[in-house]
């Protein structure tokens, strides 16, 4: 019984103490001790997960390989997409882009067309030389100066494959896209910070 308690559920030390409370058999620690041992190393050899993680894993698509990984999984991206970036209508002019910028904290604004689809990407740096030259306000269109974007997250993706997306690209901030229409942006930072608070919180709890 502790044999079949440590191999299935992974759980050597219930094994051991649930039968021997059960049976009454403290007599018998020291053997319960060994065949809970022996049950777990063999089961955990073939089979890393218990059958109730093997489970959830499947279902739930919960990472279990790695601390780390896992810790990952438990992060929603949802809840990380910042909205407050700027959008800019594509076929405006520098002069009006110029009045979005003045009201805007951000310095990348995504460049949208009529139907909110995700043409371009603007930083402020790509403008820096040509932002104060006036007499260029209605001569040049933000179609002119955006750059198509090479990167973007579905807002479906998880959490690991948003960092490898992180990693590919070495940007701070990615656009985030649902049914190919842009709603937001997702920052590397504000994902590691979560990441960091998760961490500090699990190894108080440990």
């Amino acid at each position: 019984m502790a044999g079949i308690l440590s191999g299935i559920f992974h759980a050597p030390l219930t094994g051991i103490f649930l039968i021997a409370e059960i049976t009454g058999g403290y007599e018998l620690i020291i053997p319960l001790m060994v065949v809970a041992a022996l049950s777990y190393a063999v089961s955990k050899y073939f089979m890393p997960l218990s059958i109730d993680m093997l489970k959830l894993s499947e279902k739930e698509k919960i990472i279990t390989t790695s601390t780390d990984a896992y810790l990952l999984s438990t992060i929603n991206i949802s809840e990380f997409i910042e909205r407050d970036f700027t959008e800019v209508p594509k076929d405006i002019k520098l002069r009006r882009f110029v009045e979005l910028i003045a009201h805007s904290k951000r310095n990348i604004f995504p460049v949208v067309n009529n139907e909110g689809d995700l043409v371009g990407l603007i930083s402020i740096d790509d403008i820096r030389e040509i932002m104060f030259k006036q007499e260029l306000y209605d001569k040049i269109s933000v179609s002119q100066l955006m750059s198509a974007p090479k990167y973007f997250i579905d807002s479906k993706d998880d959490v690991n494959t948003v960092m490898k997306r992180f990693s590919e690209s070495n940007l701070w901030n990615i656009p985030v896209l649902s049914n190919n229409k842009y709603i937001g942006f997702v920052s590397k930072s504000t994902l590691l910070e979560k990441y960091r608070s998760i961490l500090v919180s699990n190894s108080i709890d440990l």
